[in-house]
């Protein structure tokens, strides 16, 4: 199995580069606060230890699944051993497996890491960001206390790219990665993962009425069949709606309705 090694200063985009590349290849993602968050809930404080042994859990668990790779974001201090100790620890177990590592180093103005500490995404993701002033303040001096950008030269790996993503969109950033290590696409396997089906409420009806002309309109517009969905009424579909052998869903991806499919049982 692969690994993508995201690596970079705080609030530089690691997570949500990471969130863009889970979108585009058969990869998911583990960013640094997934095992943070939940530790500082339970324990009241930032637990190293507790935190390391959720990590290697998850990684052991995952090496046992049938993804392409894994995305892992984590802020390297170059200049102390133990971290160079740790990643070689983390890739030994993917290039155990056969798979390839691929390490990105993301780097960004200071400036706007600082603006980016303030955004929803990050803020909805990491509890722990969320007091703006103490986390600028920590991302400020763990910047003093730390070398958190490697020297020219310093990456001895072959799989490494270095993005000044300053002015860069994640998306694009997503793409320059996947374009670069030829990374594989989204399988058969998780785009059905990825959808979801959700039972329509009595109170959604309009919604699904909506929905069902857009979805016909163009049809009926080009060839006016006077059966089509488009036309036809909303107390129509509420009827069908309340049979007990007729069940509509919604069809959603992250949460969101994006189609719609009925059940119909003989």
């Amino acid at each position: 199995m692969n690994l993508i090694v995201l690596i970079g200063s705080g609030a530089v985009g690691k997570m949500t580069v990471g969130q863009e590349l889970m979108k585009i290849t058969d990869y998911r993602l583990f960013h640094n606060h997934h095992m943070i968050e939940p530790v500082i809930e339970i324990f009241g404080k930032f637990d190293g230890a507790v935190v390391g042994k959720l990590r290697e859990d998850i990684f052991d668990a995952f090496l046992k699944t049938d993804y392409s790779g894994l995305i892992f974001t984590y802020m390297w201090a170059f200049d102390m051993q133990s971290d160079w100790d740790y990643i070689k620890s983390v890739t030994d177990k993917f290039e155990a497996t056969g798979g390839n590592v691929y390490y990105v180093e993301l780097v960004a103005d200071r400036a706007v890491r600082i603006e980016r500490n303030k955004t929803e995404n990050r803020l909805k993701n990491k509890a722990s960001k969320r007091d703006i002033v103490v986390s600028e303040d920590r991302m400020l001096r763990e910047e003093t206390k730390y070398r958190l950008v490697s020297n020219d030269g310093e990456i001895p790996f072959e799989n490494y790219m270095k993005i000044d993503n300053t002015n860069l969109e994640p998306s694009e950033v997503a793409l320059m990665i996947k374009e670069r290590f030829n990374l594989q696409g989204i399988s058969v396997t998780e785009l059905m993962n990825r959808v979801k089906l959700e039972g329509v409420r009595e109170d959604e009806i309009e919604q699904l009425y909506d929905m069902q002309i857009k979805s016909f309109m163009s049809l009926y517009e080009k060839y006016h069949d006077e059966g089509s969905p488009a036309i036809e009424s909303i107390e129509r579909v509420r009827d069908r709606a309340s049979q007990e052998n007729r069940k509509y869903y919604f069809t959603q991806t992250s949460h969101l309705n994006k189609g719609l499919c009925t059940l119909k049982i003989q």
